[in-house]
Parts: C-alpha cells; sequence; structure tokens
C-alpha cells in the first residue's frame, strides 16, 4: 500500500513538473504594465496585482515597482526611451519604488529608492523615506530624506528630517524642522526656520537663519543670521542681524 502511495506521489509530481506556467496563473490579479502615453495599459477602476488604477490616480498598494524596466514599464523599454508617467501617483506603505521617470505628482508613504521625478502639480509629498532619486520639481517632506539629489530650482520644504542627500543648481531649501546631513552647493539657498545640527553647506550656498544653528555643521559660504548659532564651523562671510545671538562656533578669521 505505501509503494502504491509513493508511486502515485512521483506521477504527480511528474506530471505537474511537464505543465506550464500559466496553469498555475489562471484567474491570478494581472501585473502592472505602463503603456506608451505614460498611463496604465487598462481602463479607469481596473486593479491587479498590488495595484489600483482609479480617477486618474495610480495607488501602488504593495510590491516593488520598477518603472524604468521592461516590466512593469513597456516591452520595448529596451529599444526606445521609456516615457514619463502622466498619472497621479500614490504610494503606499511598504511599497517601493526602484526607477522610472514622473511626469505628474507622487505622493509617498512608502519608499522612493530612485528615478527621476520632474512632477508637475502638487509635486512630490513624502510621507515615508526618500533614500534616492533626482528631484527638479517641488518636494514638500513630512518624514525622512536620506538621500537623493535636488537640483535645477527645486523647491524643498521639509517639515521632517534631511539627514542626507545632494542640494545643488538654485535648489531653495525651506527648513521647518530637522537639518541634520547632507551636502547643499552650487547657488543652493537655505532659509532655516527650526534646526540646523549638520550638514555641509559649501560655498556658492547661503544660509540665513531664523532660528538655530547647532553642533557639527560646516558652513562654507555666506550665513545671515536672525536667530541663534550655538555652534559650527563657518569659513565664509557671517552677519549677525539685529537679534541676533551668536553663542560659540568656529569662525574664520577676517
Amino acid at each position: 500500500m505505501k509503494k502504491r502511495i509513493l508511486s502515485l506521489i512521483l506521477a504527480l509530481s511528474m506530471v505537474l513538473s511537464v505543465l506550464p506556467l500559466g496553469a498555475f496563473a489562471e484567474g491570478s490579479l494581472p501585473e502592472l504594465v505602463m503603456g506608451a502615453n505614460g498611463l496604465p495599459d487598462c481602463s479607469d477602476g481596473s486593479n491587479g496585482n498590488g495595484w489600483r488604477y482609479i480617477s486618474g490616480t495610480l495607488y501602488l498598494d504593495e510590491g516593488t515597482y520598477n518603472f524604468s524596466s521592461t516590466h512593469p514599464q513597456n516591452t520595448g523599454a529596451g529599444t526606445r526611451p521609456v516615457p514619463a508617467v502622466r498619472c497621479m501617483i500614490e504610494i503606499r506603505s511598504g511599497v517601493e519604488i526602484t526607477g522610472g521617470s514622473f511626469g505628474n505628482s507622487v505622493t509617498n508613504y512608502g519608499t522612493i529608492s530612485s528615478g527621476t521625478f520632474q512632477t508637475m502639480g502638487g509635486g512630490v509629498i513624502n510621507e515615508g523615506t526618500i533614500k534616492n532619486g533626482t528631484f527638479t520639481g517641488s518636494v514638500t517632506n513630512d518624514n525622512t530624506i536620506s538621500g537623493g539629489t535636488f537640483q535645477n530650482g527645486c523647491s524643498v520644504t521639509n517639515g521632517g528630517t534631511i539627514s542626507d542627500g545632494t542640494f545643488q543648481n538654485r535648489c531653495i531649501v525651506t527648513n521647518k524642522s530637522i537639518i541634520s546631513g547632507g551636502t547643499f552647493q552650487n547657488g543652493c539657498s537655505v532659509t532655516n526656520n527650526k534646526t540646523i545640527s549638520g550638514g555641509t553647506f559649501q560655498n556658492g550656498c547661503s544660509v540665513t537663519n531664523w532660528h538655530t544653528i547647532k553642533d557639527n555643521g560646516t558652513f562654507e559660504g555666506t550665513v545671515t543670521n536672525y536667530g541663534t548659532i550655538e555652534n559650527g564651523t563657518f569659513k565664509g562671510d557671517v552677519t549677525n542681524k539685529t537679534n541676533g545671538i551668536i553663542y560659540d562656533g568656529t569662525f574664520a578669521a577676517v
């Protein structure tokens, strides 16, 4: 009896091994495919494996999405330029974006690991984490920026934490929370309304301080102080305005 059961299991295994993979996929939800027009290749109200497309917004509910690859972007991405995503996108918690080009507003509750964001409208609203990517539109950060390149007039409003990243080429940064790191260069301007506790502000970057500069920041460009400077290394010109207070720091000899 045992030999018969083993023989049946072996025979069943052999049959299953030669079945096409599609046999198991029948009835499963479709993968996301983007069309050449930059919109999901589906009708409004469609949903699939970890995604929904409703009223012009693509909701990514679970999984990892690489919009620069042949899948899910389009089957010809290797032979022609990948079009920018034209619909609005909402990235839910736990979801990751790893590439692609985006031309409409993006709301992120998950992770942006790479991609090019030339966003119009509402720009990028970050409630999750930005680890990397290139940003040339507006970025509103309410959580964490730990990397990325922000350039070409990109405006960044920080209500969370900037711990790293490169801010350059006329990038405008308004800090309403914490800047603890990052490199600010090439015409970048920073207005500090809360706390700068670190970062490198290179020559050519201007800083206007209305609140507190402390700890280990390095300032090579100009600093205009209306608030409090508690510490830092200042290699460029520092102008201390009325009501401005300087407690400590290292300042270049005049």
